[in-house]
């Protein structure tokens, strides 16, 4: 009952009056993401309350939600996924985890559809798999060839031949000794 009340207000107060401390965060969370309101998310103690400013985050766009969590590997997800759905590069170059950087790098780019892009990612596997999801969004087996690792390489043809629904790439896959 406190849970629908305190939603369909928008007032996360009434969560405080919940004394099963499971079901009270559940309340502030689900006020958080019916309403966008973050600071139903303060209320909220241990690793849940970030996981809950990144939900609000995401519905919002806002990037400066991100910034209300203090846990640095979450706060750098948040940001990765506002890049990601923003498709804006800057947001990623704001990242300091490498590894987080250029996860969401390799997200713009397959989001834009730039495989330049992809000449900024660092960690080398990550490198190729941003040269197979642009490849693969573009349908392009010509950018497959940016791929050294042989495994890499046929999976990026093979993902181009799932999305093209064409048998043909296979075959010639096949046929091919790189």
């Amino acid at each position: 009952c406190y849970i629908s009340l305190a939603s369909e207000k928008n007032n996360p107060d009434i969560c405080g009056k919940i004394a099963n401390d499971k079901m009270q965060i559940d309340c502030y969370r689900e006020v958080a993401r019916l309403n966008n309101n973050a600071d139903s998310c303060s209320k909220i103690t241990g690793s849940i309350k970030n996981d809950c400013f990144v939900d609000v985050a995401i519905a919002t766009q806002d990037l400066s939600v991100c910034d209300s969590i203090d846990y640095v590997p979450t706060k750098e997800r948040c940001y990765a996924e506002l890049g990601k759905l923003k498709l804006d590069i800057s947001i990623c170059s704001s990242i300091k985890g490498q590894l987080q950087k250029d996860i969401c790098t390799t997200s713009v780019a397959a989001g834009k559809l730039d495989i330049a892009l992809c000449d900024g990612v660092q960690d080398k596997g990550t490198k190729e798999s941003c040269y197979r999801d642009v490849a693969v969004a573009k349908q392009d087996g010509e950018l497959c060839k940016k791929i050294q690792n042989t495994d890499g390489y046929a999976a990026c043809i093979n993902g181009i031949a799932i999305a093209k629904k064409d048998l043909s790439i296979c075959d010639a896959l096949e046929g091919q000794s790189r």
